[in-house]
């Protein structure tokens, strides 16, 4: 019984040992990736919308007790600190399109984005917080957009109130990404090399008819809502468009459009 325990667990050392080595090794093939640090309860419900929507990633994570849970699934993980600059450069931050820090501590989501940062200047890095004070550290260490879960859900339920048959239009709790039937606010952004650039919105409008422009984000950061049909698409636009899932991968595609700001 001793011999055979023992044995175990010297296969079991060696299978995860080479399972990691593995994963490590495929992680030096990403590219234009996202990178998804910690998997809590905020991040495994990111990693499966971005599983569900067919996007390349790749999680790393510290506690042991997620990892199991990691294990458990097909996703490309690295083990080790997300603040480490190291197992950064392992997950192939350099060559990242998105760094995603849902990590507990406020101190580390800033050390990530800092590290992020100093790295690549064209990573898009979103990072969570929890406290007012922490977000605006954070956005000055390098990050794009900071989030604050406790306040987009207290948000989000005084929205029920004030507006439900909006709330139940826009509910996603019931459709899956890849479904396509779910019904979402989505930005696509004008390069060079897309369809709509220098074009206008006249003429190109009927081709994007399965969705409603709401707006557009100029590369100066000021917005033009509902703009006109005589309005010429420049480089670093990001349309802000409601629509479905499907309607807004088909526009994407049949106008080399970018999901992430290059800028």
């Amino acid at each position: 019984y001793s011999i055979t325990e023992f044995m175990n667990i010297v296969l079991n050392f060696d299978l995860n040992k080479h399972r990691r080595l593995k994963m490590i090794k495929s992680a030096k093939l990403l590219e234009n990736h996202t990178i998804v640090c910690g998997f809590g309860r905020m991040g495994t419900v990111v990693c499966q919308e971005l599983a569900q929507s067919d996007t390349k990633f790749i999680v790393i994570e510290k506690d042991p007790v997620n990892i199991k849970q990691l294990e458990k699934t097909s996703y490309q993980w690295i083990e080790g600190d997300a603040s480490n600059e190291d197992i950064l450069e392992l997950a192939k931050v350099s060559k990242a399109k998105v760094l995603v820090s849902m990590v507990d501590s406020d101190a580390d989501a800033l050390y990530i984005a800092l590290v992020g940062r100093s790295i690549s200047k064209d990573l898009f890095i979103m990072c969570r917080a929890t406290e007012e004070h922490a977000k605006k550290r954070i956005l000055r260490a390098g990050a794009n957009k900071v989030v604050q879960p406790t306040r987009m859900t207290a948000m989000r339920v005084a929205e029920c109130v004030l507006n439900p048959a909006v709330e139940d239009f826009l509910d996603i709790s019931g459709e899956r990404i890849k479904d396509g039937k779910r019904i979402q606010l989505a930005d696509l952004f004008v390069t060079k090399e897309s369809d709509l650039y220098n074009q206008t919105l006249g003429e190109k409008g009927r081709e994007m008819d399965e969705l409603i422009i709401v707006g557009i984000r100029k590369s100066d950061k000021t917005f033009l809502f509902k703009p006109a049909a005589d309005y010429r698409f420049q480089e670093g636009d990001c349309i802000i468009a409601m629509g479905s899932s499907t309607s807004y991968n088909k526009a994407k595609d049949h106008f080399n459009l970018d999901s992430v700001t290059p800028f």
